[in-house]
């Protein structure tokens, strides 16, 4: 009968999943992989630090293949064309092992013929050993039948304690529990022997053997998922706590990342082993006290469902606290071990504003993620809102694939960083990414011409954009490439820039309107350090003659944009770009007016780019007058203080035409230092 879908009725229980690896000839050295672990980061083979960005695609259905639903190379080709880097692909015991110490080649063939096509694409890799409900016994997929043992009498999807789907029976299902307490040897039960006298956990391990013995030599699956999601068993009510699981329950849970860990190690010593936490205390914030992974290049995976869209839900800052808890929480786990840390499920979902709020988290942790799904289906029944494309048996065009979703996915993130990363964001209402970075590795050396590469998508900048308030770098790229390019400039220790809306050229250009009197006008910014109370005031006052003509009509089409060049030694650098768009409504008004002699632009709240008011009058030689004031954290202020060797140049530039006003600060300001600049035109 049909399951229930209930994956987003309690926000601590949503728990999804995904599975398993493989490598091939432990007789042969395998080439080096491209990615290997150093402390908390993803480092390639230049010495670079790797972010990862991508999705998760999994067969949670007999053939338990990805290549069974359609999902092949043209759904390579367009992840990687969203500037997504990695995938999250499983595999099913149950799909590989059809009797104890008997394996499928062909089903491993298959999904080789997978990770093909995504590594053809240049896609990182990680293979997810997957399970949910432990197999289907349970409602579920993941261990084969020989593997599965409880004491029911009977099939237990005929009990209603049984038949609630996923994930409703993590909660409800004793014998569901029971499979798991034998399985990992908790609760009262030691590890399960199965028919070749090995223990249930150990047969696993073996099977895991075979797929890192098939994948190793593939230098692009840098990963191996041990098991999406291990449940507490009969603890499971227990570990809904604000303290987690029982110790016991965790330290079995332990024992078997090492058995299966150790495992893998007999024939791939490269590969990240990645081990997952008890789900489901860890996805709601609660913690993990898993220990360490006695291996060589170990990770942690970790998934956030901390907060589900429901009708009495959380609202989304009480949301934001709860998911910021699960970053904190995997920080501390990683960091207790030297791992790295690898958000590995969130999403499942679409609820825009959760993917929003978990991927500007993940950010400010600094860390990667994969979401769930590019395409899901349950064994109980669909699951459409999960997914980013309909069907991946169609055409991965945009009539299949959800563009709001992926305008909230494919975002401006650091995909290799020749440094170590400091901090990044992005803000996707003012169209901001920034980047910080120190110039030193974080292992050994970078190679000769590392570079940071920062993913750029075209769908956020149509129109291209300026890289500003560059220090420390120099950008190799051709403009507006979606793959930005930055090196490091010759005795840099640090670097960081930030990317905007397109509208300022790299040097001031010539011909802009001036100020006919010395000395008027003024240009005050401040706090740039602190984004809530950034500050920009710029004044351009008996100016050289201007019509209204000039200034065109905003509140049908015309844009502006202000931009600043600091010099340094006579050479200009760009270091502010900030727009105002044509049209629009602020506080529920048309956000521009016309004026007797203008026009004025009124948003109270800043809320595109941090202006708050712009006006312009026209006027004969020295009446003319521009007036500018913007504020608050999506205002994308430099940092000070400014070389102004020998002046700041500031203009007003109209987005259409090229019209400009200008103004120059000469060398001293009235004052110029780390918190505030402060002057008045020449």
């Amino acid at each position: 009968m049909p399951c229930p879908r209930i994956r987003q009725a309690l926000a601590a229980v949503v728990l999804t999943a995904v599975g398993a690896l493989v490598a091939s000839s432990p007789t042969l050295a395998a080439p080096p992989k491209a990615l290997h672990q150093v402390g908390r980061w993803l480092v390639d083979g230049q010495g670079r630090v790797v972010i990862l960005h991508g999705v998760n695609q999994v067969n949670k259905l007999p053939p338990y293949l990805p290549s069974a639903i359609g999902f092949g190379a043209d759904d390579a080709a367009a992840i990687a064309a969203a500037g997504f880097n990695t995938v999250r692909t499983g595999l099913a015991h149950q799909g590989l092992a059809a009797a104890p110490g008997v394996y499928d080649a062909a089903y491993l063939d298959d999904l080789a013929a997978t990770v093909d096509a995504l590594t053809a694409q240049g896609i990182y890799v990680l293979l997810d050993f997957h399970q949910d409900l432990y197999g289907a016994r349970y409602q579920g997929n993941g261990m084969a039948d020989w593997a599965t043992v409880d004491s029911s009498p009977t099939d237990p999807a005929l009990l209603p304690a049984c038949d609630n789907g996923f994930p409703g029976n993590i909660f409800a299902c004793p014998f569901l529990w029971e499979a798991f307490d034998r399985f990992l040897g908790m609760n009262g039960w030691t590890p399960e022997i199965g028919p070749r006298a090995m223990t249930l956990q150990e047969e696993f391990a073996d099977a895991w053997r075979q797929v890192a013995a098939r994948f190793r030599d593939e230098p692009l699956v840098f990963g191996y998922n041990l098991l999406n999601e291990p449940y507490p068993g009969s603890a499971t009510w227990a570990c809904l706590s604000p303290v987690g699981c029982p110790a016991a329950p965790e330290a079995a849970l332990t024992a078997f990342s090492n058995l299966v860990a150790d495992a893998i190690r007999e024939v791939d010593p490269d590969t990240i082993v990645f081990y997952e936490p008890f789900a489901i205390s860890f996805n709601p914030g609660f913690g993990t006290k898993h220990g360490d992974v006695d291996v060589d290049q170990v990770g942690f995976s970790f998934h956030v469902y901390a907060c589900i869209p429901t009708p009495s839900a959380p609202s989304p800052e009480s949301c934001r606290t709860t998911e910021r808890q699960v970053f904190t929480k995997a920080e501390a786990q990683a960091a207790a071990y030297g791992h790295a840390p690898l958000l590995t499920e969130f999403g499942a979902t679409d609820d825009l504003g959760m993917l929003h709020r978990i991927t500007e988290l993940a950010d400010a942790a600094l860390m990667g993620w994969q979401y769930w799904a590019w395409w899901n289906r349950d064994p109980c029944c669909e699951a459409a809102e999960d997914g980013i494309i309909d069907d991946p048996a169609n055409p991965p065009t945009s009539a299949h694939l959800d563009e709001a979703k992926l305008d909230a996915l494919v975002r401006p993130y650091p995909r290799a960083v020749a440094g170590t990363p400091t901090r990044w964001s992005w803000d996707r209402t003012a169209r901001r990414f920034a980047l910080a970075y120190a110039t030193a590795p974080v292992d050994g050396a970078l190679a000769p011409g590392a570079l940071t590469e920062v993913w750029i998508p075209a769908r956020h900048f149509p129109n291209g954009y300026d890289v500003v308030d560059l220090r420390g770098g120099v950008v190799t790229s051709a403009a507006d490439a979606e793959r930005l390019e930055v090196a490091v400039a010759s005795g840099a220790s640090s670097v960081s820039f930030a990317v905007v809306p397109a509208g300022c050229d790299a040097v001031p250009p010539a011909g802009c309107r001036q100020q006919v009197v010395p000395g008027r006008g003024s240009l005050d910014l401040g706090d740039a350090a602190t984004d809530a109370k950034a500050r920009l005031a710029w004044s351009w006052v008996d100016g050289a003659a201007t019509s209204r003509a000039d200034f065109g009509d905003p509140a049908a089409g015309t844009g502006y944009r202000v931009c600043a060049w600091d010099e340094t030694g006579g050479a200009p650098r760009l270091v502010l770009s900030a727009g105002v768009a044509a049209g629009g409504i602020c506080d529920g008004k048309p956000c521009w007016r016309a004026t007797d002699a203008g026009f004025r632009y009124k948003d109270r709240n800043a809320s595109v780019e941090g202006v708050r008011q712009l006006v312009v009058k026209a006027g004969a030689a020295g009446r003319a007058r521009i007036q500018l004031r913007a504020q608050g954290a999506r205002l994308a202020l430099p940092a000070l203080p400014f070389a102004q060797d020998p002046r700041l140049v500031v203009q007003l530039r109209r987005a259409d035409t090229g019209a400009c006003w200008e103004s120059r600060y000469g060398a001293p300001a009235v004052r110029n230092d780390g918190a505030r600049f402060k002057d008045r035109a020449e």
